[in-house]
């Protein structure tokens, strides 16, 4: 390669997992204990996953600077509620 020519490649990932627990609770006066209302609460659990590949390559031919590049990306969502 000379000098104006130039490759990269490379990988990323990232992937997160969450569970959030969302109540309504009302206070009960008479146990003096709060209740949890399941009809107003859930468990939401997310699932994410993103995978991406590129690559690129630049050159320079007389004063004229060319630069191409590929890249391809991939995500997997699911969002479960219960």
């Amino acid at each position: 390669y000379r000098e104006e020519r130039q490759f990269e490649a490379g990988y990323q990932g990232e992937v997160d997992l969450s569970e959030e627990n969302s109540g309504l609770y009302d206070y009960n006066l008479q146990t003096q204990e709060y209740e949890i209302q399941t009809e107003f609460s859930n468990i939401n659990k997310y699932t994410r996953s993103e995978h991406t590949l590129y690559s690129l390559y630049s050159d320079k031919i007389w004063e004229l600077q060319i630069q191409g590049g590929l890249r391809e990306e991939y995500t997997y969502r699911l969002f479960h509620q219960s």
